[in-house]
């Protein structure tokens, strides 16, 4: 889900709004279903996986309110550039776009849903969430998660290919 409309179109056509070799044949398998398929843009290693027919069930929306309110968990990944002004500007992350999601999350998701902080934020960025819950609905049991992120920009797919895969 995104706010942005023309960011969701995008995420709907054949154009995705990011770059990362090989997340369009994932996108693409997960969007629109397939028949068994390999992946293309990977290593020869990569490339020789197939995958089996699936059905879709990877959808995008900008109606935020609707899927969250039914959601049983909600992940939380928005953009946490550095800070340009303030106390700790060029240096310290600029949470306020995370706090507004939050806060919009709060007002609108059910009872018991389980919220995943899914964005590159400092530690104790879960409480901030858990204290914004509280404080817009105190009472109304949350969870709160977190979910750290260490894939690297232009090999994350290839990565969790290969995690994927590995043997046991």
């Amino acid at each position: 889900m995104d706010l942005n409309e023309e960011r969701i179109k995008r995420w709907r056509s054949k154009h995705l709004p990011i770059h990362e070799p090989g997340l369009v044949d994932v996108v693409r398998i997960a969007r629109d279903g397939a028949n068994a398929v390999e992946l293309s843009g990977m290593s020869s290693f990569q490339r020789q996986r197939t995958l089996p027919a699936r059905q879709p069930n990877l959808f995008f929306s900008s109606d935020c309110d609707e899927h969250i309110s039914a959601a049983d968990m909600v992940f939380l990944s928005v953009n946490t550039p550095t800070k340009t002004d303030g106390l700790g500007a060029g240096a310290a992350t600029d949470i306020s776009m995370f706090e507004a999601a939050a806060r919009s999350i709060a007002l609108i998701a059910k009872p018991g849903a389980v919220i995943v902080e899914k964005s590159t934020v400092p530690c104790r960025t879960a409480q901030v969430i858990r204290d914004i819950l509280s404080s817009y609905r105190p009472g109304v049991p949350f969870e709160v998660l977190s979910n750290p992120e260490f894939l690297a920009e232009g090999t994350a797919v290839a990565d969790l290919w290969v995690l994927s895969f590995r043997p046991v």
